[in-house]
């Protein structure tokens, strides 16, 4: 009788606690402070500050890309801390001061970023949007402004072969 007690008692015990899961804090809201003005260093005329601005271009956009690829896979959490750090992507370029030449590729390429980030901003705040659309819509946008950073590749090579 004691062990039919025990058994029972163990049973409710543990049922009880399958179910017990601790609260999830939600997230506040995804907000953004505005980006920094575009600071210009001069034409195009040194490969040092071309190639420069290319580099941290090619790296940030890489990122960003690489986190906006991940978002369909990517639980909640992790997508509102990926959206931050696409942010913070965004905002190397904004910061970064830029060559004259590459004014509209920095233009453009920010510009395409921030509908991006506003968009999935509005995923997680809002529960709108379809992140599927999202992406294809980013991928869309970015390619005038991955065509004039091969145009600013070609520009740094012909530099690079007149030294």
């Amino acid at each position: 009788m004691v062990r039919k007690w025990a058994l029972f008692i163990l049973v409710i015990c543990c049922a009880g606690c399958a179910g017990v899961q601790e609260p999830v804090t939600p997230q506040p809201p995804i907000t953004f402070e505005p980006l920094p003005t575009a600071q210009t260093v001069g034409d195009c005329d040194s490969p040092d500050v071309l190639e420069g601005w290319l580099q941290t271009f090619a790296l940030r956009y890489q990122e960003f890309n690489d986190l906006l690829q991940d978002t369909p896979q990517q639980p909640e959490r992790l997508l509102y801390d990926n959206i931050l750090q696409m942010r913070r992507a965004v905002t190397v370029i904004a910061s970064r001061p830029v060559p004259t030449c590459a004014v509209d590729a920095r233009r453009l390429m920010l510009s395409a970023m921030q509908i991006t980030i506003g968009e999935l901003q509005q995923y997680v705040n809002e529960e709108q949007g379809d992140l599927d659309s999202i992406i294809t819509n980013a991928e869309i946008s970015f390619a005038p402004a991955l065509a004039l950073r091969d145009e600013l590749l070609t520009t740094l090579d012909a530099l690079y072969s007149r030294e």
